[in-house]
């Protein structure tokens, strides 16, 4: 009898501790509230949290059964049961505000906004960033969209890829648990393309014209953007225009083509030789664009040549006359 007695009391023991080992087992594999999908699917063993699912908000809420029991949960595993439940708000505090810098630092494709004076609502900021859009309308995350991390520092970034000339519309946006916010629009329009005016050259008669660089008015919004070359979009019907590579200072087969480009540090070497005892304002004209390196100017622009007229000295030669 006695021997029974043991062997059942060893047989408790060792079905209580396999038991013991299968909860702790089932314990340690339990997913954290972060895994749970459903109410009751997971565990979570440090206290509550809020997440974001894809498209509603929920918090890991403390429960009082599960599918093991708060008590036998607080024995085998140390911990109380917790479930997902969806909800609006995932703790006491309220959606953030921020406001939208303006559009600084624009150029042609690039421009610089940003947020500033956010309020974090009482809640940790999970997303910030700005938003943008061709055109006036209002941005949102679904359009483009430049993530700058968490916190409620002042953030700016440069938006770049942009393209000349086109308007834009910019927001600053933060997220928490209680919502997403967005700052006032900005509008901005990037720079334009470079430009040149219509312009007028003036030699005298039988003189060819050397030209120069301020000839061809360059002008741009970018400061950093430089003059770098011509292009000749319409040739001189009259005379004749050239680039004078070889610096002889003579037309040998030099002769401009049409659409032919030429960087700004050679624009010494292109002439223009009238025919000879011609003159007129204009007597001649051709088109050119300028670029700036990345871009041109949509538009081209007229250069007129103007020939004064010289007196030519008068010419004598020598006559025979026979006297009868």
């Amino acid at each position: 009898m006695k021997n029974f007695q043991v062997q059942i009391f060893l047989f408790i023991i060792i079905l209580l501790t396999s038991l013991q080992n299968a909860e702790a087992a089932l314990c340690s594999s339990l997913p954290a509230c972060s895994n749970a999908t459903n109410p009751w699917s997971g565990e979570y063993t440090t206290g509550t949290e809020c997440t974001w699912n894809g498209s509603t908000w929920r918090r890991c809420w403390t429960g009082t059964n599960g599918p093991w029991g708060t008590t036998r949960k607080s024995t085998a595993c140390g911990v109380t049961a917790h479930y997902w439940s969806s909800v609006t708000q995932c703790s006491n505090g309220t959606a953030p505000s921020l406001n939208t810098r303006d559009a600084l630092n624009i150029t042609k494709n690039s421009a610089w906004s940003g947020g500033y004076n956010i309020n974090s609502g009482g809640l940790s900021i999970l997303e910030k960033g700005v938003v943008y859009v061709l055109g006036k309308g209002v941005p949102t995350i679904s359009n483009s969209k430049v993530n700058k991390g968490t916190g409620t520092a002042d953030f700016g970034h440069t938006i770049s890829g942009l393209s000349p000339n086109t308007t834009y519309s910019v927001r600053a946006y933060a997220l928490n648990s209680a919502g997403l916010v967005y700052g006032l629009k900005r509008t901005f329009t990037t720079s334009a393309f470079p430009k040149s005016s219509n312009n007028t050259v003036t030699t005298d008669e039988d003189v060819s014209y050397t030209f120069k660089k301020n000839d061809f008015q360059f002008s741009d919004p970018d400061p950093g953007d430089v003059f770098s070359q011509i292009q000749i979009t319409g040739l001189e019907t009259k005379g004749s225009l050239y680039l004078d590579v070889n610096t002889n200072g003579v037309n040998d087969g030099e002769d401009i083509i049409l659409n032919q480009v030429i960087p700004v540090f050679d624009i010494p070497k292109l002439h223009y030789n009238p025919p000879i005892n011609s003159s007129g304002s204009p007597y001649n004209s051709f088109l050119f664009k300028v670029h700036d390196g990345s871009y041109s100017s949509i538009s081209s622009y007229t250069m007129n040549i103007n020939i004064t007229d010289v007196n030519d000295s008068p010419i004598a030669s020598n006559a025979a006359y026979e006297i009868s």
